[in-house]
């Protein structure tokens, strides 16, 4: 159990703006990409904790982040080479889904399969590519990174004095970063030197209706 909610959060705050930056970093080294998953890693056990510490609003712990799945079709992901991932899953056929903040972040945390991928018209890191060793031999889950950062940041500035006087929801300080909205096209998968997995592009949007 956390006491004292303010150091984890004040955590996700600073990871949310550490993403944010690198969604706009041109230049990628390896150690980047391990920057980032630490990132994805950390945060969302703190997110997870936080919310079994009942440090988290009913509000935020029960939103549903939108993914989109890609069913395996091909032989999963070798232990060796878990980024290379074109021809295990369908990527031309996924489909729209939502997963709760603590499953989530139980896929970040158990992920066996951890890659990225871009836009359709930069070479931007624009989310992840994930699945837990409980879901890999069935499918993959494609997060936005400003889906993760707005939670990451709204779970981090928000206050919850007293869950029993109804004091929720009240934000700490000055609020998270300054967040871009979420790219309304995916693409396909892209390894930390940029080489990109497969020439297939995903048309539909993770938020359209």
């Amino acid at each position: 159990m956390i006491d004292d909610s303010i150091p984890w959060k004040d955590e996700l705050v600073k990871v949310a703006n550490r993403l944010e930056a690198k969604t706009k970093q041109k230049r990628w080294t390896d150690r980047t990409g391990y920057l980032i998953e630490r990132d994805f890693i950390v945060s969302a056990y703190a997110m997870r904790k936080l919310i079994e510490s009942h440090k988290v609003s009913d509000e935020l712990g029960q939103r549903q982040i939108p993914v989109r799945r890609f069913d395996l079709t091909g032989t999963p992901p070798h232990p060796l080479s878990p980024t290379d991932i074109a021809d295990s899953y369908d990527f031309e056929n996924g489909r729209r889904r939502t997963l709760s903040v603590v499953d989530l972040c139980h896929e970040i945390i158990r992920s066996v399969v951890f890659t990225f991928y871009c836009g359709e018209t930069t070479d931007n890191f624009d989310g992840v590519y994930v699945s837990s060793d409980r879901h890999k031999t069935e499918f993959v889950y494609l997060v936005l990174a400003s889906d993760f950062i707005a939670l990451c940041s709204d779970i981090g500035v928000e206050d919850v004095r007293s869950q029993s006087s109804g004091h929720l929801g009240a934000a700490r300080g000055a609020g998270g970063p300054g967040l871009a909205a979420a790219s309304p096209v995916v693409s396909e998968p892209f390894r930390l030197d940029k080489r990109r997995l497969h020439e297939r592009t995903v048309d539909e949007s993770l938020h359209r209706p």
